[in-house]
């Protein structure tokens, strides 16, 4: 029986494999992703060099991938994730067998036919419901590292349980061996396989030695120090040895860079071969295998040696530039990023009082042939009582507004206390940050909306579908509205995955105590240890369930060993067996296809390529070798992919803001890149003036005298001033140091009208608006230096080099050039005309230039073809591609071209459908604003009869939202300023109905707003009142 128990394991086990790779290839996004995944394709394609702390296996792998489908290489890399997190579920499917016959099977017994259909059951239903998960779902279907770095979590664990099944047997230590080699070759992907460590240890004790309290105590103790060891000895000591060696080598002996950075890794290889040599010949077996599985770590962790060498290829994407020991120690350790204190550390509140050096930032020079210092590496001090142990609540990058939101989660009057500390640690990084991810895999999902301080209740919350439990949660669930019970991501599980996971955790806990303890810990480290090591600031950019996927990965273990337990609960009755056994599985397979089912239309990204297009339509709209300035992840990595991958006009420069404070990424953009030549900088803006730390920050000093504050100054002369290294250029600190400063905020930049004339600059429509200088203020009290890089792009300006604007990037980067900037589809152009009019929101529009843009080269990602999924990223860069349609067609209306604004509007409508993106929905009162302004478009196009089903929609979504808005339920009542916005819509149609003497309209409005009787009346009158005063447009 053992042996046919092997072969229906195995069978079994390769249909659950198949059935979660069919649901993630039938699921994958069809081209690149938000988020880091356009970079990662990106960087996978031409084996560039990713964010820190990079991830070079995965993309070495990843290239693998594409080479199967050249044409389509980010549906190889999203296929990849697919088929690593499939083999996560096949090896949790393996593990979970494993531990299942241990609980029901003695070792000397016999299995009968009904274990072995319980035993397959649990590590079925326990694998797909790890398949069916949210978090784990989401990964899978995307070119992101936490599929794959699922993958060496499930691999490693199932290769040490594989161990701990032939310890006693020759060469068992070879799945010892094997891990430890997987470990090493995770960390080319991601961090999070170590985690698996700690738990390694406790498996091995428990195998090798009799429990105690303190073995047990002893040996959880020894596995994080092994976890330290393995992060901080190999990610990051090995490394710095390599490079004070490195430093002796080229600094001490004269040698060539690399030389001695390259003698420490061989050194390093010499002296483990050499232990392991050793052990071998005293026999020190442990010692020996300890050694070895050192060695392979080291090995794995080689894919490293590809960072520094596609780095010093100079590729077009080259983050941090690691070319040599030092940059990649810095790029390894994520420095860029700083670090939040875990043990002891200031406050959000604390000021600092100094600070210490704790090192020194080296780069190679090539006229000198040595390192020398380009900065020092500081750290703040603070007075004690400004510091706390375990400090949860320390300094964000949110300024003055994180008090406000360390209040909110704690209720903080005053100085924080400790209990203030403690009460931010369980209520928001535990319970928000961990918890509601957590149940959301087991429990139920709300919504794809991201919670946010204040509507935590709202949107991004967990959900069962179970009414009592919902209304004590979140609040009285009855009389929702459509537009959120219609929401794709709103699934319910019933607390089903929950309830299965828990027994199977109590049977577990009843039978084997040690495999409770280990595969706790694996749950523990994988969770909670690492939310507190991570020590979450109180706002993220995003959702942070993908980095705690080791824990829902670990529940789901649980989850499959409840068939057992119920099993083994109704046969302790004396029912039969194998019918038992049949029936157990088939009912908990229920679990599993509840949560696909559930899961399937907010997880299938199949046909959607809004990302890429999304990306295109920015680059389109850039005239040709334009220099775009973007600003975050989603206006950034979509267009690298769409450049790299999809070769999308790659003569645009793309600069990003984010990254143009920072001494590499200026480098780069001296060289060319792709179709793009290097960006043009004013000539003393040279690399010693920005290296390191030089000119972070310049002071506004209007105490000089230099500059009359009434004059305008030639921007380049400003910018040799402070540029200058001479000492009458700078001014002193209250420490006694000489740092440059900016002598005055008011610009100018003389045009050059032949250049203009030359280049096409400016459209024949705004040529009477040209100025012979540009004359401007910064408008702020001190420039960063990504201020002053881009103040070097137009101080170098010769109008060769369109320079443009995403849309999306905030105005205080503009630098107060807003009065000089037109509108050309997605982006701001800098042009030498003055446009008064100019301000946030509303900019003149090149017209012709606009609507050729719109109506001959905007993509729409498939939104306008069939229904799918848009989350909430999505449908946000879709309305803002949704308002660029308005503002052109506002523009051409303006401009007397109706005809051409109708077919405008009409695009929109084919494109922007209403099962993809609703013309009203709650929690999103900013673009909400948009439906009322495209009737007003037609009505001003005079098309007010088009319009119709869009205002029969609106007026059918707000009727039913206004109808909840107005429950008395305490869950209506968190939508009061969503009451308010809705309102205010329905009073804006009411004005175009009257402002366009629109009889029909107003009378609909009246028979929805004005005699509902779910809601106080709005409209007052069905009739047009001629005497009644509206205002000429609703709408600029």
């Amino acid at each position: 029986m053992n042996k046919q128990y092997k072969q229906i394991n195995a069978v079994v086990g390769f249909i659950v494999f198949a059935i979660s790779l069919w649901q993630y290839t039938s699921t994958l996004e069809s081209a690149g992703s938000l988020w880091d995944c356009g970079e990662f394709v990106s960087c996978v394609f031409k084996l560039q060099v990713a964010h820190p702390p990079g991830a070079p296996f995965f993309m070495i792998l990843g290239r693998i991938f594409t080479l199967f489908n050249p044409g389509n290489p980010a549906v190889m890399v999203n296929f990849m994730s697919g088929l690593m997190t499939a083999g996560s579920v096949l090896f949790l499917y393996f593990t979970i067998a494993m531990i299942a016959k241990r609980l029901l099977v003695k070792a000397d017994e016999e299995l009968t036919m009904d274990n072995i259909v319980a035993i397959v059951g649990a590590g079925a239903v326990g694998a797909l419901a790890c398949s069916f998960s949210d978090t784990i779902w989401f990964s899978a279907v995307e070119g992101e590292v936490y599929a794959t770095s699922l993958f060496f979590i499930a691999i490693v664990l199932w290769a040490v349980m594989k161990w701990n099944e032939e310890a006693d047997k020759p060469h068992g230590n070879r799945w010892l061996v094997f891990a430890a080699y997987m470990i090493g070759v995770s960390l080319g992907v991601h961090l999070l396989s170590l985690l698996v460590i700690p738990v390694a240890v406790l498996i091995y004790y428990f195998r090798k030695f009799k429990p105690t309290t303190l073995g047990f105590i002893v040996a959880f103790f020894i596995g994080f120090v092994l976890l330290g060891v393995v992060q901080i000895g190999v990610v990051q000591s090995a490394l710095k040895i390599a490079g004070n060696i490195e430093y002796f080598f080229v600094n001490g002996l004269g040698m060539p860079f690399n030389i001695g950075f390259a003698f420490a890794w061989v050194l390093l290889f010499a002296i483990l071969i050499f232990l392991i040599y050793y052990s071998h010949k005293i026999k020190h077996a442990d010692l020996q295998l300890f050694a070895v599985c050192f060695l392979v770590i080291f090995i794995g962790f080689s894919s490293y040696t590809m960072v520094p060498i596609r780095s010093a290829a100079n590729p077009p994407i080259n983050m941090n530039a690691p070319k040599d020991a030092f940059s990649l120690l810095s790029y390894l350790n994520r420095e860029q990023y700083g670090s939040r204190a875990l043990v002891k550390g200031p406050l959000f509140d604390a000021q600092p009082t100094g600070y210490e050096t704790t090192g020194k930032d080296y780069y190679p020079d090539a006229k000198t042939k040595k390192y020398e210092v380009k900065g020092e590496k500081i750290e703040y001090t603070y007075n004690a009582e400004d510091e706390m142990l375990f400090p949860r609540m320390g300094p964000t990058n949110d300024g003055a507004s994180a008090e406000a939101m360390y209040q909110y989660w704690t209720g903080l009057q005053g100085k924080p206390t400790f209990a203030d500390n403690l009460k931010y640690f369980f209520h928001y990084q535990l319970r928000y940050m961990y918890w509601r991810y957590f149940l959301w895999n087991f429990a139920g999902r709300q919504d794809d909306l991201q919670g946010t301080p204040g509507n935590e209740r709202m949107n991004g919350d967990w959900l069962s579908g179970i009414s009592v439990v919902d209304n004590v949660h979140l609040g009285s669930q009855e009389g929702l509205p459509y537009q959120i019970l219609r929401e794709k991501a709103r699934n319910k599980f019933y607390l089903l995955p929950l309830i299965l996971g828990i027994i199977g955790l109590v049977y577990m806990y009843n039978k084997n105590k040690q495999y409770t303890l280990i595969f706790g810990l694996l749950f523990f480290v994988t969770g909670i240890a690492l939310i507190i090591y991570m020590n979450q600031p109180p706002r993220e950019p995003r959702e942070r369930d993908y980095g705690s996927v080791g824990s829902f990965f670990a529940f789901c273990i649980w989850i499959g060993i409840a068939v057992v337990a119920i099993y083994d609960f109704l046969r302790s009755k004396k029912l039969p067996g194998l019918p038992v056994a049949i029936a157990t599985t088939v009912i908990c397979l229920f679990v599993p296809y509840m949560m696909g089912k559930a899961g399937w239309d907010d997880h299938n990204r199949n046909g959607r390529f809004m990302a890429r297009d999304f990306a295109t339509n920015y680059l389109e709209s850039c005239p040709q070798n334009a220099i775009l300035f973007t600003q975050g992840d989603n206006d950034t990595y979509p267009l690298w992919y769409a450049q790299e991958v999809e070769g999308i006009r790659t003569d645009v420069r793309i600069v990003n803001l984010s990254l143009l404070g920072v001494d590499w990424y200026i480098n780069f953009l001296h060289h060319a890149a792709n179709k793009s030549g290097p960006v043009p900088f004013y000539k003393d803006f040279t690399a010693e003036k920005y290296r390191g730390n030089n000119r972070d920050m310049i002071q506004f000093n209007d105490q000089s005298g230099f500059a009359d504050p009434n004059q305008y100054y030639d921007i380049q002369n400003i910018m040799t001033f402070v540029l200058s290294d001479d000492a009458q250029f700078k001014a002193q600190t209250s420490r006694g140091d000489a740092v440059n400063y900016l002598p005055t905020t008011k610009l100018k930049l003389k045009v050059d009208k032949a250049a203009i004339e030359k280049y096409n600059v400016v459209p024949d429509q705004f040529k009477d608006k040209m100025v012979d200088e540009i004359v401007w203020d910064l408008g702020k009290s001190r420039i960063i230096k990504y201020d002053l890089a881009l103040l070097a792009m137009v101080a170098a300006a010769d109008w060769s080099r369109p320079i443009c604007f995403s849309n999306t990037v905030d105005g205080e980067y503009y630098n107060g050039l807003d009065k000089f900037l037109i509108q050309e589809g997605h982006v701001l152009r800098l042009v030498p005309c003055r446009f008064e009019e100019n301000q946030r929101g509303y900019y003149t529009m090149n017209t012709q230039k606009s609507f050729d843009i719109v109506t001959k080269k905007f993509k729409y990602g498939g939104l306008g073809e069939r229904e799918m999924f848009v989350d909430e990223n999505s449908g946000r860069i879709m309305n803002t591609l949704k308002s660029v349609h308005f503002s052109v067609a506002d523009d051409l209306i303006r401009n007397n071209r109706k005809e051409d604004a109708v077919k405008i509007l009409e695009q929109a409508r084919k494109e922007f459908q209403y099962v993809n993106a609703p013309y009203y929905t709650p929690n999103n009162k900013y673009f909400n604003i948009l439906s009322v302004q495209w009737i007003d478009l037609y009505y001003r196009a005079d098309a007010g009869q088009k319009s119709k089903p869009i205002k029969d929609l609106l007026i059918k979504d707000l009727k039913d939202c206004l109808r909840f808005y107005n429950l008395p339920n305490d869950f209506a009542a968190l939508y009061s300023n969503e009451k308010k916005s809705a309102e205010e819509l329905v009073k804006r149609m009411d004005m175009l109905a009257m402002m366009y003497k629109d009889a029909e309209f107003k009378k609909e409005l009246y028979e929805a707003f004005g005699k509902n009787k779910d809601f106080p009346p709005i409209v007052q009158t069905a009739t047009l009142d001629p005497a009644q005063q509206v205002p000429m447009q609703v709408f600029r």
